[in-house]
């Protein structure tokens, strides 16, 4: 058992356990096989941890840093790469809102506050 998966680690909820299940034997086949970048697209920073532990070496958090308060610090602790994206809402709710005043004036201000939160966990 790798050490991103060794028992103890407090990844959270079941369904962030199956999901380190499903993504971190084929993380370490991946950083064992190729030399090249590798990602984890996640919201949970204790996936992020255990996937960085597993040789991703950069993160990819859709909510823009929004739906876990520790994402940036785990990823500024861990030296990782960081992509924000932006969403309105969580997944079961954010098609509900899809009408915007002034849709680049509004995304891109959503990406300046994640692009601050994660300049600000370093």
């Amino acid at each position: 058992m790798s050490a991103a998966r060794a028992p103890g680690r407090g990844h959270g909820t079941s369904a962030c356990s199956r999901k380190l299940d499903r993504v971190l034997p084929v993380l370490e086949a991946l950083r064992r096989d190729i030399a090249l970048p590798l990602s984890i697209d996640t919201t949970k920073s204790a996936v992020a941890r255990a996937a960085i532990a597993a040789g991703a070496e950069f993160v990819n958090d859709v909510s823009g840093l929004t739906f876990d308060a520790e994402m940036a610090a785990v990823v500024a602790d861990a030296g990782a790469g960081l992509f924000v994206m932006h969403t309105r809402g969580r997944p079961a709710t954010m098609q509900a809102d899809t009408c915007y005043a002034d849709l680049v004036a509004e995304v891109g201000a959503a990406l300046q506050t994640s692009v601050a939160r994660a300049l600000t966990a370093g």
